[in-house]
């Protein structure tokens, strides 16, 4: 199942980032933060923001860019 990581809870566990959708600086910065293709994250906290983890940092991340990044369960 593949989805934008929004609509993901803390019970999926963790999850491959399979897209991140844009060409713009905000998309080129989530994957500066680790958010990009075939990498694993952690949603700790959904909502808005969403605390999600990857590499052993945790952000705080708006639904609107949360949108942007397509993920699967592992």
């Amino acid at each position: 199942m593949v989805a934008p990581l929004h609509t993901f809870d803390p019970s999926f566990g963790p999850l491959e980032i399979v897209d991140v959708l844009g060409d713009d600086g905000l998309s080129r910065r989530l994957c500066e933060l680790g958010f990009s293709t075939g990498r694993t994250v952690s949603l700790v906290k959904s909502g808005n923001p969403a605390i999600v983890e990857t590499d052993g940092a945790r952000f705080a991340i708006g639904i609107d860019l949360l949108a942007r990044v397509f993920a699967r369960p592992l």
